[in-house]
C-alpha cells in the first residue's frame, strides 16, 4: 500500500509493480505534487481501501485478506498499530469517523461493522440478507454515513440523537453530557442539577420524571436488549448548577421504567414480564399482562402496553385490559396536559386517541416523525425531519413552517415553539398559528372567534375557501371572500338564492344566469328563475314556468313576443298552453295548413271560420278533410289558484354568520358591495322590464313588479320592527312559542326492529337478517371459529333478503319495507326477532341432492353442494334438543363426505408409475373406506380399495375389505366377484408391502395431508366440521368449511373459566414383558390446589400440613429431583399432579433421569459371560443418574416451558394460594388440571392381547416402541439377495440415531446422540472420494442403528452360537457400521443381527471383518478420545488374522479363564485409530483390559459372535456427560451457539475455516465443538479406510470438511427448515421440517421417523453422487426405462436442489446411493409374537386421547356442597308444589262461582 504518493505518472495499465517500486520523487502533475514517503505492508491480499485520520496522523486500510489494520505515520516512518478482525469476506472500505475514536468498515460478507479505536474491538454490526457492500462514505458535521451496497445506498447514524427529556410545568429536565439539566421555560434559565453515574457506553434512551418525589428514571438501551438497564435517581433538592452533585443512583435491569404512582414505577423486564417496584428499588409485585413489547406512562395506575400491532390501555391494580387500539410501532406517546388526549407516534403514522383510547384520526407521513407536544388549546404539533405540522382531533393538519434541521419539540405556548436539536440545547421558534386555530375554531363551532379571525387575520384565501367548502362550511366562506364568482359559487353550494342574484347581476353572464335558474328552481324562487330565463332569453322555458304558475297574462304576454319573434312553435305552443282556439286557427291559416285549421275550427265549434276556410279549397285540387265526430278538444284546464308566491319552504332561524352580518345592516361588509342597499321599493325595478330588441323583446313594464320578490306595494317597508326591547324580555332559543316560532323540529328517530333484532339475539342469523354483517361475523368467529368470510357472502345475501318484505304504495313512490318475525304473537314492541326462511328440512332435503351426485360421481359438484350445507348448518334456528342433535349429525355427514370425497379427487390426480406412488394410492383408498359413508357409497369405495390391494399383493388387507363388502349386501354379481377375490386371497394371507395403514388401529384422518392420525397422537380440530388435522397446520384455513381456522377455541364459556397451557409435555408410560413406567392422569384429568414449591423443605405443606389437598406441585428445574419425586410418589393421596418449569438456561448441576448403569440387563455382560463386569461392577458409566424415567408414578407430570403460561401460573398462586405469615390461604383459590390418561396398564403382554380383541371398548392401546435404521455401503451390495456373501469382507462403523428424556417428545441428545452420528456422517462424506478413486479391498458399511432395545438375557449368547455350523470357513467383511447406541437397550441393533442369522439382510455374521463405533464424542473437556474394546475377546487369540474370529460356546467359557493373548485384528483397529489421529488436535488412548465395554450397540454383536470392535467415547471410565438422557443435553450443552445478530441462514453458514485459523489465538468456545468434531471424523474416516484395507497414499487426502459438521449441527440441534436441507430432500419432505430442534425420540413403529428421514438423505448426498436420470426414472428406481437391475444395488432419490440465482424455481436433481432402510421393531413383535420374551425388546408406548393442562378458580367444597344442597331443596320443593298444584286442579282452575252472601 502507498501513502500518500503515485507510483507512476500516466502508468500504463498494463505495467506491474516491479516497473515502479524504484520511483519517488518523479513529476506526476507537471511538477513534483506527489512524493511516496511510505510503503506500507502487512496486508496479505490486495488492498481495497486506504484512509487518512481527518485530525490525527493514522491510516487506515481494508483488503481481501479480511482484516482492517490501523497504521500511524509520522514524517520519518509510518508503522502497524493494530489489526481488526471480524469480517469473514473481503474488506471493501474502512473510514475513521470524523469526531469519535471509531472505525467503520464494510465488507463482501453483507455486514458493517464499527470499532472501537482503542480497544481494537468491534462495537456494532450492521448487516443486509442479500447485499453485499463496497462503499463508505461520513459526513464532516452530521451524525451521518452512507454506504453502498449492490442494489443501491443506505445513509444511517451510528448513534441515537434523539435526547432524553420530561417535561413538567414550566420545567423541562433532559440528559446532556452525563448531566441531568433542567430548563425553565419562563425565564429560560438553563442549569445542571446533577451529575450521572457512569459505567454505560449508551445513551439514555428515555425518560420519566416523578414530580412528587423529585425522582427520575433514566432508561438505557443497549443493543442486545436484553443487557438494557434502568437508572432511579433521586434529583437533589439544592445544588451547584458548576459544579453539581453526583447522588448515588439505583441501577437495575430491565427495558423499560415508567412511573405508576407517586412511590411505585413499572418495569418491563427481559423476558417482557411487568413488575411494580417501591423507590428502594425492590418488587413489590409482579403483574401478567398480555403480550408486550414496550410500555408507556398512561396516568395514575395505568400503562399504555404496545405490542407488535397495536397499543392497549392497562389498569395496573385491576390487572386488566381496558381499552386496546391497533397501530404498528409505536414508538413514543405524548399525552395533552389534562391527559383527555394522547398522540401515538409511529416511524411513519400518528394515531390521536381520548382517554379511552378510542381513535380519533390517524394521520400519514411519508417522513420519519420525530417528536410533537401539544399546545394550550388543544392541537398537537409535531416535528418530521423537515417541518413543524400540527394536527387537530378530528383529523385535520397541515404544514406550518419548514425546518433546516430536525429538532425535539419539548412545550408549545402561544406562538413560540420550545425544543432541543441534535446537539441537544434548546431553542426556541417562533410560528404562525392562525391557520390551526382558525381550523380548531371552526371545529369547536366558535363562530365568534371565527368571525374575528376571518374579519381581522390574513389568511391564505384559496386554501381556506377550498377547506372550508370541504368540511361543509361554505356559509362561512361566503361572507369573506370578495371574488365574485367564487361567492356565486358558494352561495349556489350553500343554498343562498339572494347572494347568489347579487353575484349573478355582477358578473352578468348567461353560464351564471342558468345556474342560478337550476338553483333556484329547486327551491320554487319562480320569480328569481323568472329573472334568469330573461336574462338567457330562454323563451321556451319561460313559457312552461308562466304555465306551471298559472299566470296566464305573462303567458299571454309571450305568445305575442312570440308573434312578434315569428317564431311559429312557441307562438302556437303559447296559444296551446292558453286555450286559444282562435289563435290558433289563425296560425295554422297564416302557416298554410288550411287542412289543419279547418280540422281545428270545425271540431272546436267555430263554425263561421271553419265556414270561411271551407270555401278556399279547391274542389278540383284538395279536399276538405272529414271532422271526426268523436274528437276530443285540446283545452287545458284554467288555473284555480295562481301562484304568486314562492313554493312555500320550512322557517328556519339563520346561521351565526347570517346573524351577524344581519346585525351589522349589510351584507357586503367583509366583501364586495351590494345592491341590496338600495330601498326595497325600487330594488327589482330596472331587471323586472322585458325590453324589447331587436328579437321583438317588448316592453314588460309590470315584469317582477306584479309579484316580484322585492318589489312591495303598499308601503311594505313602513313597518318598524327595530325596537329597543329591555334585555330582560329575551327569550331563550326554544323556550317557548311551540308551532307559532314556525322552525320545524324533527321527531326523535326511534329503533328500528332490524336494531331490536340485534340487541334481543346472540345467533348469527339473526344479525345478518337484521343486515348487521359485521356483528355476525364477529358471532361466527367467536362461536363457530370463522376468520375468513368470503365463502359466507353469498349465504350472507341470500338470507339478508329474506329478512323484508315489500308492500307497493302509491305509484311512482318507494316501496314500505315490512319487518317479518317469527315470534309475532307474543314478542311485544322490543322482543321480536327475525323470521328464519331456512329451515333444517331443506337442509335435509338437499343433502339427497348431493347424494344423488356423489353416486354419479360428479365429486367436485357433490363438495361444493356439501360444504354449502355445511356452511348453513350455523345460520339455523332450532327450538330442541332433536333438532339440534339432527343438525350436529348433519355436519358429521357433510365433513366425511367432503374429506372423502376431496380425498379421492386428488387420489385421482396422482401418477401411479412407481411403486411409492402406487402404494400411496392404496393408502388414500384404504383411508376412504373409514369414512362414515352410506351403505351404497360405501360399496363403491370398498370396491376401489380392494381392486388397488389385490392388484398390489397386499392380500391379507384385500380380504378384510372383501368382508366388509360382503357384509354390507351389495348386488349378487358383485358379491359373487367379491367372494372369488377373497378364497384368493386367502389362499395367501400375506402383504406384500408395508403401508402406512392398520386396519385395527382407530384412527382419524387428516383433512389436508390425508394421513392417519392414530389414538394418543396429538391432532388440531376445526371448531365448526369437526375434521382433524395434523399440528402443523394449527392457525391455518380448514380444508373442509375453508372458512374456520384449525385448532382454535370457540367455547366462550370455557374461554371465561380457564387458562389453557400452550406448551406442555407430559411424561408418558411405557411398558415392557414385566412391568410399566411413567405417569397418567385419571380418565377426567387430576385437579389439584396450585402450589410452587420453594424448597425441598417446603414439601410438609403438600405432603402433611397444607389444609387443601390435593396439591398440584410446581416445581422449578432445580428442585426436579429424585428426594423430591420420591416423596411426593409416597404422598401421592395428597398430590394431584407436578408441572416442572423448564429453564431457558441449563442449571449448574447435573440431572440425569437415566439408570446409573444404561441397559446392564440387555448388554453383553451377565453370569455367563464374565460375571465380575456385568451390572457395572467395575464401572458406573452414569454417576448422575438417578433413574426418575424408570419409576412409575399414579399422577401426571408436565414439563411446562418458562414463558408467560409460566408467569400466569405464578402470579396466580401468588394471589390467591400463597401463605402469609403461616395464615391459611382463603377461597377461591388457583387450581391446575392436567389430562394424561394413558391406555395401557400392566405390561406389555397384557395390551398387546387386548389390542387383538376387536370387541375391546379401547381396541387398541399400546403400540411397540421403533423406526427403521439407516445403512449404505462403500461397493453395492444387492439388497434382494440376501444372506451370507462369499467372498465379502465387510468393516461396520456405527451409531445411534435416537435419544430421550423424562419428558415425551423431548429428546434433544446433543451429545449422547448427535455427536456420535453426526462425526460419522462426517466421516462418510470425507470418506466418498478416497472409496471411488482409490477403492480399498474391503467394503464399508455405514449403519444408524435406531429404536430402543429389547430387555435381552444373557442365555441367547448361547442360542445365537449354538446355531453356527462349525465345519462351515468363515469369509469376512469390514462393514462400517454407523451403529448408535439405542436409548431403550438396542432394538435397531438386536433387529439387525437377528436379520442376518436369519438371512432376511443383504449380509450375515460371517461377513463382518470388525466393528468401529462412535459413542458420545462430544469432547466438552478436552481433546483426548478413549478407546473401549471387550477385556474377554481381548484375551483371546485370533483364529485367522484375515477373516472373522469364530467362537463357539465351550470356547468363550475357556477363553477368559485361560487369560490368553490379545487379539490381533482388534490391536490392528487401535494402532489404525492411533496412526490416523496423528497430526490432528485430538488424542486417542486405551482405557486397559480390566474395563467392560460401556453400553453400547456393539454389546448386541459380541453376544451373537466375538467380533473384533472399537468403541470410541470421549470418556475413560464414567459419562462426562452431566445430562445424559435428560432435556438438558442440548446445543448449549455441547457449547453449539452463535454470535448475537446472525440471521438463520448466517448461523447455518457461521464461518469453521477462520475458527480454525484463530483457534491457537482466540477464545471461541462456540466453535470448539465443530473444530473438534471435525478433528474426530477426519480420524474415524482415516482408520476406516486403513483397516479396510485402503491405500496408505490416500490416507493424507481423507479430511473432514467443518463446514458440513456446522450445517449438521446446526440442522439437527438449532433448526431443521433451513436452505441445505430443503437442498437435499424430496418436496414432499419439506412440510415436516420444522424451526425447532429435530427431536430424537423413537416413537412408535409406523414409518420412518424425521432424524431416520433426515440422515437417510444425508446420507445418500454424502456417499452417493449425482446422475443424469429423468424425474420419472428416479422416481421409478431405475437409470432408463430399459433398466430393470439397478433397483437392487441401488436407490434413487430425486430431491429439490436449490434455485438459481435470480429465480424461485429449484433445480431438483437425482442422487444414486446405496442408501438402505431396515426395520428397527423388535423380533418380538414381528415375527415372533412373543410379547413376554426375554430375548428381544417388548417396550410399547401406551396410547392416550388427549394431552393438555388449564388453571381455574375452584370454590371451597363447603361451598360445593352448600350450592348442591340448595339445588336438590329447590327441586324437591319445586315437585312438591307441582304435586300440590295438581292434586287441587279442579278448585284451584274451576269456572268461578256466585258470590256468597257477607255480614260486615
Amino acid at each position: 500500500m502507498l501513502v500518500p504518493g503515485l507510483r507512476k505518472k500516466n502508468l500504463s495499465p498494463g505495467a506491474v509493480e516491479t516497473d515502479v517500486r524504484g520511483i519517488s520523487g518523479v513529476d506526476l502533475f507537471g511538477a513534483s505534487d506527489a512524493v511516496v514517503k511510505h510503503v506500507l505492508e502487512g496486508h496479505d491480499r490486495g488492498v481495497n481501501w486506504a484512509a487518512f485520520h481527518p485530525s490525527m496522523p493514522l491510516i487506515v486500510s481494508g483488503a481481501d485478506d479480511r482484516q482492517v489494520k490501523i497504521w500511524r505515520m509520522n514524517e520519518s516512518k509510518a508503522w502497524e498499530l493494530d489489526t481488526c478482525r471480524g469480517h469473514y469476506n473481503n474488506v471493501s472500505c474502512a473510514v475513521f469517523h470524523p469526531r469519535q475514536e471509531l472505525i467503520l468498515s464494510n465488507s463482501e460478507d453483507k455486514s458493517i461493522r464499527v470499532w472501537d479505536m482503542s480497544k481494537r474491538t468491534g462495537v456494532q454490526t450492521f448487516r443486509r440478507d442479500h447485499d453485499r457492500f463496497w462503499v463508505l462514505g461520513a459526513h464532516p458535521n452530521l451524525n451521518l454515513f452512507a454506504a453502498g451496497h449492490d442494489s443501491g445506498m443506505i445513509v444511517f447514524k451510528l448513534e441515537r440523537e434523539r435526547p432524553a427529556y420530561a417535561v413538567h410545568g414550566n420545567m423541562l429536565y433532559y440528559v446532556k453530557d452525563r448531566f441531568l439539566r433542567q430548563l425553565d421555560f419562563n425565564s429560560s434559565k438553563d442549569t445542571a442539577v446533577m451529575q450521572l453515574r457512569s459505567g454505560s457506553k449508551f445513551p439514555v434512551f428515555s425518560m420519566s420524571y416523578n414530580p412528587a418525589e423529585n425522582a427520575v428514571l433514566l432508561c438505557t438501551r443497549a443493543t442486545n436488549l436484553e443487557n438494557s438497564t434502568y437508572d432511579l435517581y433521586s434529583i437533589p433538592k439544592e445544588s451547584d448548577s458548576q459544579n453539581p452533585d453526583a447522588p448515588e443512583g439505583k441501577r437495575s435491569s430491565g427495558l423499560t421504567a415508567v412511573w405508576v404512582a407517586r412511590n411505585r414505577f413499572a418495569v418491563l423486564d427481559r423476558m417482557h414480564s411487568l413488575l411494580i417496584k417501591n423507590l428502594k428499588n425492590e418488587i413489590v409485585k409482579k403483574v401478567q399482562v398480555p403480550s408486550c413489547e414496550e410500555i408507556f406512562y398512561a396516568g395514575t395506575g395505568s400503562l399504555l402496553l404496545r405490542d407488535a400491532d397495536g397499543v392497549t390501555l392497562f389498569d395496573v391494580q385491576q390487572k386488566r385490559s381496558l381499552a386496546t387500539v391497533k397501530i404498528a410501532k409505536v414508538k413514543y406517546v405524548v399525552w395533552s396536559a389534562d391527559t383527555s388526549h394522547v398522540a401515538l407516534l409511529a416511524k411513519h403514522a400518528i394515531m390521536i386517541c381520548n382517554r379511552k383510547l378510542e381513535s380519533l384520526c390517524n394521520i400519514h407521513e411519508n417522513i420519519r416523525v420525530k417528536s410533537g407536544a401539544w399546545d394550550e388549546s388543544g392541537v398537537f404539533i409535531y416535528t418530521t425531519s423537515n417541518h413543524i405540522k400540527y394536527a387537530l382531533t378530528s383529523g385535520d393538519h397541515g404544514i406550518i413552517r419548514t425546518l433546516d434541521l430536525p429538532i425535539y419539540v419539548t412545550r408549545v405556548r402561544g406562538n413560540s415553539v420550545y425544543c432541543l436539536d441534535r446537539e441537544c440545547r434548546p431553542r426556541v421558534l417562533t410560528i404562525d398559528p392562525t391557520e390551526y386555530r382558525f381550523k380548531l375554531a371552526l371545529v369547536n363551532r366558535k363562530y365568534d372567534e371565527v368571525l374575528h379571525m376571518v374579519r381581522n387575520a390574513k389568511l391564505v384565501g384559496q386554501s381556506i375557501i377550498a377547506y372550508l367548502q370541504k368540511k361543509g362550511y361554505p356559509e362561512v366562506a361566503l361572507h369573506f371572500v370578495k371574488d365574485e364568482k367564487t361567492r356565486f359559487s358558494l352561495a349556489l353550494e350553500c343554498g343562498n338564492i339572494e347572494v347568489a342574484l347579487e353575484a349573478a347581476k355582477a358578473l352578468d353572464e348567461r353560464s351564471c344566469w342558468e345556474r342560478l335558474g337550476e338553483a333556484a328552481l329547486l327551491q320554487g324562487h319562480h320569480q328569481v328563475v323568472e329573472m334568469c330565463y330573461q336574462r338567457t332569453k330562454n323563451f321556451d322555458k319561460l313559457t312552461f314556468l308562466y304555465l306551471i304558475t298559472g299566470n296566464l297574462a305573462k303567458l299571454r304576454k309571450m305568445m305575442k313576443i312570440a308573434e312578434i319573434r315569428k317564431d311559429m312553435s312557441g307562438h302556437y305552443q303559447a296559444a296551446l298552453y292558453l286555450g286559444d282556439v282562435s289563435e290558433r286557427v289563425r296560425i295554422l291559416k297564416n302557416c298554410g295548413q288550411k287542412s289543419l285549421a279547418y280540422l281545428t275550427a270545425a271540431t272546436h265549434g267555430l263554425d263561421e271560420e271553419a265556414e270561411a276556410l271551407k270555401e278556399t279549397f279547391d274542389p278540383e285540387k284538395e279536399t276538405v278533410p272529414e271532422v271526426d265526430p268523436n274528437a276530443q278538444l285540446l283545452q287545458p284546464p284554467p288555473p284555480i289558484n295562481p301562484l304568486d308566491t314562492n313554493w312555500p319552504l320550512l322557517t328556519v332561524s339563520k346561521g351565526f354568520f347570517e346573524g351577524a352580518i344581519a346585525a351589522k345592516g349589510k351584507a357586503g361588509q367583509m366583501a364586495a358591495d351590494l345592491d341590496m342597499d338600495a330601498p326595497g321599493g325600487e330594488g327589482w325595478g330596472d331587471d323586472a322590464e322585458l325590453q324589447l330588441d331587436e328579437d321583438g323583446f317588448m316592453d314588460a313594464q309590470d315584469g317582477l313588479g306584479d309579484d316580484g320578490v322585492v318589489k312591495e306595494e303598499g308601503g311594505g317597508w313602513e313597518v318598524e320592527e327595530d325596537l329597543d326591547l329591555p334585555p330582560e324580555l329575551d327569550l331563550p332559543v326554544g323556550a317557548g312559542g311551540g308551532a307559532e316560532d314556525g322552525f320545524f323540529v324533527p321527531p326523535t328517530k326511534g329503533m328500528s326492529p332490524t336494531q331490536m333484532w340485534c340487541n334481543n339475539s346472540q345467533l348469527p342469523v339473526d344479525h345478518i337478517l337484521a343486515g348487521s354483517f359485521e356483528t355476525a361475523m364477529r358471532l361466527l368467529h367467536d362461536q363457530v371459529g370463522v376468520v375468513s368470510f368470503g365463502p359466507y357472502k353469498p349465504l350472507f345475501m341470500q338470507t339478508l333478503s329474506r329478512g323484508r318484505t315489500c308492500y307497493l304504495g302509491l305509484p311512482s313512490l318507494p316501496c314500505m319495507r315490512g319487518h317479518p318475525q317469527r315470534n309475532w304473537k307474543d314478542c311485544g314492541v322490543k322482543q321480536g326477532l327475525p323470521a328464519v326462511g331456512l329451515r333444517l328440512s331443506d337442509l335435509i332435503a338437499r343433502l339427497q341432492q348431493c347424494y344423488q351426485l356423489t353416486t354419479a360421481g360428479r365429486f367436485e359438484e357433490a363438495v361444493e353442494r356439501f360444504r354449502f350445507i355445511l356452511l348453513s348448518v350455523p345460520l339455523l334456528v332450532v327450538d330442541n334438543k332433536q333438532e339440534i342433535a339432527e343438525a350436529q349429525q348433519l355436519i358429521t355427514i357433510c365433513k366425511e363426505y367432503i374429506v372423502g370425497l376431496t380425498m379421492e379427487t386428488e387420489r385421482k390426480k396422482l401418477p401411479k408409475d412407481t411403486l411409492d406412488q402406487q402404494k400411496r394410492l392404496c393408502e388414500m383408498a384404504a383411508y376412504f373406506t373409514h369414512c362414515n359413508l352410506q351403505p351404497v357409497h360405501m360399496v363403491l369405495v370398498l370396491r376401489t380399495a380392494l381392486n388397488l390391494f389385490f392388484k398390489l399383493r397386499n392380500f391379507k388387507t384385500a380380504a378384510g375389505f372383501a368382508r366388509r363388502l360382503l357384509e354390507l349386501g351389495p348386488k349378487p354379481d358383485v358379491a359373487q366377484q367379491t367372494r372369488k377375490i377373497l378364497a384368493a386371497c386367502e389362499k395367501t394371507l400375506t402383504d406384500a408391502h408395508q403401508l402406512n395403514y392398520d386396519p385395527h388401529n382407530p384412527f382419524d384422518l387428516c383433512a389436508a395431508s390425508f394421513v392417519p392420525l392414530y389414538r394418543g397422537r396429538p391432532v388440531e380440530k376445526c371448531p365448526l366440521s369437526g375434521a382433524c388435522y395434523c399440528p402443523t397446520y394449527k392457525g391455518q384455513i380448514c380444508r373442509v368449511t375453508q372458512v374456520t381456522e384449525i385448532g382454535v377455541g370457540c367455547n366462550s364459556v370455557d374461554k371465561k373459566i380457564y387458562v389453557h397451557l400452550n406448551y406442555t409435555v407430559p411424561c408418558v408410560r411405557l411398558l415392557n414383558a414385566s412391568h410399566q413406567i411413567g405417569c397418567q392422569s385419571s380418565m377426567s384429568g387430576d385437579v389439584g390446589v396450585l402450589h410452587v414449591l420453594e424448597s425441598e423443605e417446603n414439601l410438609d405443606w403438600v405432603l402433611r400440613s397444607g389444609p387443601n389437598p390435593p396439591y398440584t406441585v410446581i416445581l422449578e428445574s432445580q428442585l426436579f429431583t429424585r428426594s423430591i419425586m420420591m416423596k411426593l410418589k409416597n404422598g401421592s393421596s395428597r398430590v394431584a399432579g407436578v408441572a416442572v418449569v423448564a429453564p431457558n438456561a441449563n442449571p449448574a448441576d447435573s440431572f440425569s433421569p437415566h439408570t446409573t448403569c444404561p441397559n446392564e440387563n440387555t448388554g453383553v455382560y451377565s453370569e455367563k459371560y464374565d460375571p465380575a463386569l456385568a451390572h457395572c461392577n467395575v464401572t458406573v458409566w452414569n454417576p448422575h443418574g438417578n433413574g426418575l424415567s424408570y419409576e412409575e408414578f399414579d399422577f401426571p407430570i408436565f414439563s411446562l416451558k418458562d414463558d408467560n403460561d409460566t408467569q400466569v401460573i405464578r402470579q396466580c398462586y401468588l394471589d390467591h394460594n400463597r401463605p402469609v405469615n403461616g395464615s391459611t390461604p382463603r377461597y377461591p383459590l388457583c387450581a391446575m388440571q392436567l389430562y394424561s390418561h394413558m391406555s395401557a396398564v400392566t405390561d406389555t403382554a397384557t395390551c398387546m392381547r387386548r389390542n387383538e380383541i376387536s370387541l375391546s371398548v379401547v381396541p387398541e392401546i399400546c403400540d411397540p416402541l421403533g423406526d427403521y435404521n439407516v445403512w449404505a455401503s462403500t461397493k453395492p451390495l444387492n439388497s434382494t439377495a440376501t444372506g451370507h456373501k462369499d467372498g465379502e469382507s465387510v468393516v461396520i462403523a456405527a451409531a445411534r440415531l435416537d435419544s430421550r428424556s423424562f419428558f415425551f417428545d423431548i429428546a434433544p441428545g446433543a451429545e449422547s446422540g448427535v455427536s456420535g452420528f453426526v462425526t460419522l456422517l462426517a466421516a462418510a462424506h470425507a470418506l466418498r472420494n478416497a472409496t471411488q478413486e482409490a477403492p480399498p479391498t474391503r467394503n464399508i458399511l455405514y449403519t444408524f442403528f435406531q429404536g430402543v432395545g429389547s430387555f435381552t438375557h444373557t442365555n441367547v449368547l448361547n442360542a445365537m452360537l449354538d446355531k453356527h455350523d462349525e465345519s462351515q470357513p468363515y469369509s469376512c467383511f469390514v462393514y462400517a457400521f454407523y451403529v448408535l447406541q439405542e436409548t431403550f437397550d438396542y432394538i435397531g441393533s438386536s433387529r439387525m443381527v437377528y436379520d442376518m442369522e436369519n438371512n432376511n439382510f443383504a449380509l450375515d455374521l460371517d461377513n463382518i471383518h470388525s466393528v468401529l463405533e462412535i459413542g458420545q464424542v462430544g469432547l466438552r473437556t478436552d481433546s483426548k478420545l478413549w478407546l473401549h474394546s471387550d477385556p474377554v475377546s481381548m484375551r483371546n487369540s485370533s483364529v485367522n488374522e484375515e477373516v472373522c474370529i469364530r467362537f463357539p460356546l465351550f470356547s468363550v467359557r475357556r477363553v477368559y479363564s485361560n487369560q490368553m493373548t490379545q487379539t490381533p485384528e482388534v490391536r490392528k483397529l487401535i494402532d489404525n485409530l492411533h496412526s490416523a489421529a496423528t497430526g490432528l488436535n485430538v488424542s486417542v488412548q486405551e482405557v486397559g483390559f480390566t474395563q467392560p465395554l460401556p453400553p453400547s450397540s456393539f454389546q448386541r454383536f459380541l453376544r451373537a459372535r466375538p467380533i473384533p470392535g472399537i468403541v470410541i467415547e470421549d470418556h475413560q471410565s464414567a459419562f462426562t456427560n452431566r445430562f445424559y438422557e435428560s432435556m438438558f443435553d442440548n446445543p448449549e450443552y455441547l457449547n453449539v451457539s452463535y454470535p448475537p445478530n446472525l440471521t438463520p441462514e448466517e448461523q447455518l453458514e457461521f464461518v469453521t475455516d477462520t475458527a480454525k485459523v484463530f483457534l491457537s489465538i482466540i477464545d471461541l468456545t462456540d466453535v470448539l465443538t465443530l473444530v473438534a468434531l471435525a478433528e474426530v471424523a477426519t480420524m474415524v474416516a482415516r482408520a476406516l479406510y486403513k483397516q479396510a484395507g485402503g491405500a496408505e497414499a490416500q490416507l493424507g487426502n481423507i479430511n473432514a470438511d467443518p463446514q458440513m459438521v456446522t450445517r449438521m449441527l446446526y440442522s439437527f440441534l438449532i433448526r431443521s427448515n433451513n436452505t441445505w436441507f430443503q437442498q437435499i430432500i424430496p418436496s414432499d419432505y419439506t412440510s415436516h421440517l420444522k424451526d425447532t430442534p429435530t427431536n430424537l425420540y423413537v416413537g412408535v413403529a409406523i414409518q420412518p421417523s424425521e432424524p431416520t428421514t433426515l440422515v437417510q438423505h444425508l446420507l445418500a448426498n454424502f456417499t452417493g453422487r449425482i446422475v443424469n436420470v429423468t424425474q420419472e426414472n428416479c422416481q421409478n428406481q431405475r437409470e432408463d426405462e430399459d433398466d430393470k437391475t439397478s433397483k437392487h444395488m441401488y436407490s434413487y432419490m430425486w430431491v429439490q436442489g436449490a434455485a438459481p440465482p435470480n429465480s424461485t424455481k429449484r433445480e431438483g436433481f437425482c442422487v444414486r446411493s446405496t442408501v438402505h432402510l431396515s426395520k428397527a421393531l423388535s423380533p418380538a413383535f414381528e415375527p415372533l409374537r412373543e410379547f413376554t420374551s426375554t430375548d428381544y425388546s417388548t417396550w410399547t408406548e401406551s396410547r392416550w386421547k388427549t394431552i393438555n393442562g388449564r388453571i381455574f378458580l375452584v370454590a371451597s367444597h363447603e361451598l360445593e356442597m352448600l350450592t348442591l344442597g340448595i339445588g336438590f331443596g329447590v327441586l324437591l320443593t319445586s315437585l312438591l308444589l307441582t304435586y300440590f298444584i295438581s292434586s287441587k286442579a279442579d278448585i284451584l282452575f274451576s269456572s268461578g262461582r256466585e258470590p256468597t252472601s257477607a255480614t260486615y
